[in-house]
């Protein structure tokens, strides 16, 4: 309790009172931005249940997948070089596997 006190005088000491309005105001945005989300993910699960669809999970909002790493047109070149000799060792060996049956 006394650190607390300490750290909020702390706090006020320094930091502007411009700081510490802008500092609240995106705590009471956050705030409104997940009472949204929680809204949003209500109507639309109300939605998916009355077309007869499985609604989305309560709890947690569902997770992106991680960006692809971006690549340099060189490393794009040379990853289509790659695919298309392994076609073309693909299609040699059902070749030879279709004559060796012939």
């Amino acid at each position: 309790m006394v650190i607390e006190k300490m750290a909020d005088t702390w706090r006020k000491v320094t930091t502007s009172r411009y700081a510490r309005l802008l500092e609240t105001t995106v705590d009471l945005q956050r705030a409104e931005i997940e009472r949204l989300k929680a809204d949003n993910r209500a109507l639309y699960n109300s939605m998916m249940v009355r077309g007869g669809f499985t609604p989305l999970d309560d709890g947690e909002p569902a997770k992106s997948a991680p960006m692809p790493k971006r690549r340099s047109w060189q490393q794009l070149s040379r990853n289509l070089e790659i695919e298309a000799g392994r076609e073309m060792i693909r299609k040699e060996k059902a070749k030879e596997g279709n004559n060796a049956s012939v």
